[in-house]
């Protein structure tokens, strides 16, 4: 990512000719860089997450990073090169309530809100993916409203 005085862009772009760069503008700075912490730090706070309920499961940490790494790694070879609608797959895409709402059940008041978060984005690329289903329902819930 390149940012800076537009008369001097163009050198420093040479600089790096062999390296893949990109020109954004200086307001976009910061959100660049909160794309960065999504992809990466936050990555990390969500798998460590998973990590602990394997632990609440039995399982060492270690065990539990064996245990997903295939996950893990098959879902981001998959997102990388295929994109994210065709990448998605599990209860939200199914829209499968029942499932959610036990998930949900076992999930501490923090837990819950990180998974009904990122589930309501995972809703929009469900429906982007199925426009034909119908995830009202499943929206709502995900959103603490009773129909």
């Amino acid at each position: 990512m390149l940012e800076g005085d537009s008369a001097h862009l163009s050198e420093v772009r040479n600089l790096f000719a062999d390296c893949k760069t990109k020109i954004i503008s200086s307001h976009c700075k910061t959100t660049y860089h909160a794309a960065a912490v999504f992809v990466s730090n936050l990555v990390i706070g969500l798998m460590q997450t998973g990590l602990n309920l394997m632990q609440e499961c039995g399982f060492t940490e270690s065990e539990a990073r064996t245990a997903l790494t295939p996950l893990i790694e098959g879902n981001i070879r998959h997102l990388l090169s295929q994109g994210a609608v065709d990448s998605l797959t599990g209860p939200v895409e199914r829209c499968d309530i029942p499932t959610i709402e036990k998930h949900l059940a076992c999930l501490t008041q923090e837990q819950k809100q990180i998974y009904c978060a990122l589930s309501r984005v995972l809703v929009d690329i469900a429906q982007e993916k199925h426009p034909h289903m119908d995830y009202t329902h499943l929206l709502h819930m995900l959103k603490g409203e009773h129909l």
